[in-house]
C-alpha cells in the first residue's frame, strides 16, 4: 500500500481529522517515515471500524465489525499466498522465532527491502502491463508489498511487537483466481465446458482418429467434430444413450483403460461444471421477486399456524420446481418433433408421447437409449443435456436445502414467540437469577441450532489454554 493510499484509506475510514497524524507528501517515504506512518495509525482504523458499526449492544457491535473485516479482506491468487508465507517463514527461521510470527523490526525491514527492490525493476511499456495482467502473468511484487504493509498496520494497530502472519494472513485474505476472467460463474463454467469438449475433439478427432467417435465416412468434418461434442456431452451429464461408444467387441486393453480414464476425468469436469451452473440457476430463482414475496408472505402471515406455514413453504418449492421442469421439458419436446418431422426414416417419427418420454430421460439423465435420435437432435441436445443436468444437481440441492431451511423457520418461530418468563431465564442462565445478554445470546444460539455444543467446548478448551486460571483476558496481563 503506498503513501497516498495508506492516506485516503484512512481519510475514509476515520474521518478528514485522522489527516493530522499524516500528511500527504510527494516524496517517496523512506524506512523511518514509513514505519512513523503506520505507527501513526495505530488504533485509529480499530476504532473507526468499530465506530461505522455501533449498534444497541457491544455483542452486535463486535457482530458487525467482524463481518466488515471478512467482507473487506484483500484478494491474494494463490502463489502469492505461497510467497508471503515463505518470507514471512524465511525471517522468522532467521531470527530463531517459531513458525507463525516474527518481530515487527523483521516486518519493517522486509518492507524496506521490498521497496528497493520494486524500485530497482525496469518500467515496462504499458500495452505490456495490459497484456500481462489480462491473462494474470504481471508481477506481483507490488501485491506482497502492499500485503506486509497492511501486516504492519494491522501489527502496529495492535501495538504488538511481534507480526503474527499466518494469523494475519487467513483472517485478512482469500484467495482468488489467477485469471480475471475466471472470477465470474459463468465465465468459469463456460471456459471449463469449452475446454473439455474441444479436448474431446482433439483427442478423438485428431490424435486417436476413432471412428466409433469421430466418424469421417460422410466426408463432412463437421460430421466427426460433433459426434465427438455429443459423446463427450453425454459422458458428462451422465445421460448416456449408448448410440455413440468408445467400447467395441475385441477391442486392445489399451483403448479400454483409455476410456475409463475418460470417463472419470469427465465426472470431474461436470462435478466442476455442473455444481458451478446449478448454483447459479437457483440463486437467480431465489432472487426472483415474485417468489420472495410469496415466501415472505408465507412466513410473515401471523395469522397461520406453524404447521400451515411449513405446508405452504414445501408447496411453494415443489410447485417452482416442477414448473421449471415442465418448461425445461416443454422446449425439449417442440424442439424433438421439429427435427422428427424432417426426418424419412421410419424409426425416427416420434409422436407427441415418445418425444416427451425422450425429453423427460433426458432431463432426468436416465437415457435409456432405447430411440432411434435423429442426426441432427443431436446438436440441441447438447445444450439440452447440460441443462437437464444442471437442473437435476439443482434440484437435488435445493429439496436438501428445503428441510434445512423447514427446521431453521421452525426454531425461529418457536424462539420469536417466547415471551419473558422465569422458565425462559432458568434455561438460558446457569448461576444466578440474572440473564445477560452474553448468557441470552449463547442460550439463543443453541436452541435456534446455529451453533453446537462440541463448537462451544472447542472454543472454551481454547480460552482456557490462553487464558490460564483466570476467567478473562486482558492486554495489561500480556507480556509485550
Amino acid at each position: 500500500m503506498s503513501k497516498e493510499s495508506a492516506t485516503n484509506a484512512l481519510e475514509n475510514e476515520a474521518g478528514t481529522d485522522a489527516l493530522d497524524y499524516c500528511e500527504p507528501t510527494e516524496a517517496t517515504p523512506d524506512r523511518e517515515s514509513l514505519v512513523e506512518m503506520h505507527r501513526s495509525f495505530k488504533s485509529v482504523r480499530t476504532k473507526s471500524l468499530i465506530m461505522q458499526h455501533r449498534s444497541k449492544s457491544d455483542i452486535e457491535t463486535l457482530a458487525r465489525t467482524i463481518d466488515a473485516r471478512r467482507k473487506n479482506r484483500m484478494k491474494l491468487k494463490i502463489f502469492e499466498r505461497s510467497m508471503f508465507l515463505e518470507m514471512c517463514a524465511k525471517v522468522a527461521k532467521e531470527e530463531g522465532r517459531n513458525k507463525s510470527r516474527f518481530s515487527a523490526k523483521g516486518l519493517e525491514d522486509l518492507i524496506e527491502n521490498l521497496r528497493e527492490k520494486i524500485a530497482k525493476k525496469p518500467k515496462s511499456a504499458g500495452v505490456y502491463d495490459k497484456l500481462t495482467k489480462l491473462f494474470g502473468c504481471l508481477d506481483s511484487d507490488s501485491k506482497i508489498l502492499e500485503l506486509f504493509e497492511e501486516g504492519l498496520a494491522y501489527t502496529n494497530d495492535a501495538e504488538e511487537n511481534e507480526f503474527y502472519f499466518r494469523d494475519f494472513v487467513f483472517y485478512n485474505t482469500t484467495t482468488a483466481s489467477k485469471f480475471w476472467f475466471l472470477k465470474t460463474p459463468i465465465v468459469f463454467v463456460t471456459f471449463w465446458l469449452v475446454f473439455f469438449l474441444l479436448g474431446s475433439v482433439v483427442l478423438f478427432c485428431e490424435i486417436l482418429e476413432n471412428e466409433d467417435v469421430c466418424p469421417t465416412q460422410s466426408g463432412l468434418p463437421s460430421d466427426g467434430w460433433m459426434t465427438s461434442i455429443y459423446f463427450a456431452t453425454m459422458t458428462m451429464s451422465t445421460v448416456g444413450y449408448g448410440d455413440v461408444s468408445l467400447y467395441s467387441q475385441g477391442q486392445s486393453n489399451w483403448m479400454t483403460l483409455l476410456a475409463i480414464l475418460y470417463m472419470l476425468v469427465s465426472m470431474g469436469i461436470a462435478y466442476t461444471v455442473f455444481s458451478s451452473a446449478s448454483e447459479m440457476t437457483f440463486n437467480g430463482v431465489n432472487q426472483n421477486c415474485l417468489l420472495k414475496k410469496l415466501k415472505i408472505h408465507i412466513t410473515e402471515d401471523k395469522h397461520a399456524s406453524l404447521h400451515k406455514q411449513v405446508r405452504r413453504l414445501v408447496l411453494l418449492r415443489v410447485v417452482e420446481l416442477v414448473s421449471y421442469f415442465l418448461l425445461l421439458n416443454f422446449l425439449g419436446v417442440m424442439v424433438a418433433k421439429a427435427m422428427v418431422g424432417r426426418s424419412d426414416e421410419p424409426s425416427q417419427q416420434w409422436n407427441w408421447m415418445t418425444a416427451i418420454y425422450w425429453a423427460v430421460q433426458t432431463t432426468t439423465t436416465i437415457g435409456y437409449g432405447d430411440l432411434d435420435m435423429p442426426v441432427n437432435l443431436r446438436w440441441f441436445n447438447i445444450l439440452f443435456a447440460f441443462f437437464g443436468t444442471a437442473f437435476v444437481g439443482g434440484v437435488f440441492g435445493s429439496l436438501a436445502g428445503l428441510k434445512e431451511e423447514i427446521q431453521d423457520h421452525k426454531n425461529y418461530t418457536a424462539w420469536k414467540r417466547r415471551e419473558l418468563s422465569k422458565m425462559m431465564v432458568y434455561e438460558l442462565q446457569i448461576n444466578d437469577e440474572i440473564l445477560d445478554q452474553n448468557e441470552f445470546v449463547l442460550g439463543s444460539l443453541l436452541v435456534l441450532q446455529k451453533v453446537k455444543t462440541d463448537d462451544i467446548v472447542h472454543v472454551m478448551d481454547k480460552f482456557r489454554e490462553l487464558a490460564g486460571d483466570k476467567e478473562y483476558i486482558s492486554i495489561n496481563d500480556m507480556d509485550l
